[in-house]
């Protein structure tokens, strides 16, 4: 069908049509970045030292990733995701410095050097250590750059959301058929 009314009326709408068309991307890139942001949660705490750190508990590991101001030049938008804290640790590498460790309840146990303790993890028991202190030396944090990989695999979806805000704008503004 297209649009109705005047040729004034028509630049009217086209006209809003592009103001109101830049601020749907900028939010529908927003909400892509954050689920961009969901992803590197996801990858930091299921993997390595932020497995170890986090476990199932996300909440912790979000406050460390924070999505950029989302900004539009007038040729392109631009936004991303900083890490910091542990989070930035785990994406650049490096090392922990020597700490002490204190126990939340009584006692820390722990099995020295790594080992594992109990048929609950499928073998037997080897050393349990209980301690009210350890002096942790520190240790090196191998790289684990996975921000790119958030941001590469929300790209689709970033997409898919501009191209939603588009018909969405379009629909509103009776541009549509």
């Amino acid at each position: 069908m297209g649009m109705r009314g005047s040729p004034a009326q028509v630049a009217v709408t086209v006209r809003n049509f592009d103001k109101l068309k830049g601020k749907a991307e900028l939010n529908a890139f927003r909400r892509g970045l954050t689920f961009a942001r969901g992803l590197l949660v996801n990858l930091y705490t299921t993997h390595g030292i932020g497995r170890s750190i986090f476990g199932k508990k996300k909440g912790g590991m979000r406050l460390l990733i924070k999505r950029v101001k989302v900004q539009d030049d007038g040729n392109r938008i631009k936004g991303g995701l900083e890490v910091r804290g542990i989070a930035a640790l785990i994406e650049l590498g490096g090392k922990t410095k020597a700490h002490e460790i204190r126990p939340k309840a009584r006692w820390l146990a722990f099995a020295p050097t790594g080992g594992r303790i109990g048929s609950i993890f499928g073998q037997e028991a080897r050393e349990l250590v209980f301690a009210k202190l350890v002096k942790h030396p520190g240790s090196r944090i191998p790289k684990t750059p996975q921000a790119e990989r958030a941001l590469r695999e929300s790209v689709p979806r970033i997409n898919i959301q501009i191209g939603q805000a588009h018909q969405e704008l379009i629909n509103r503004l009776g541009l549509g058929r």
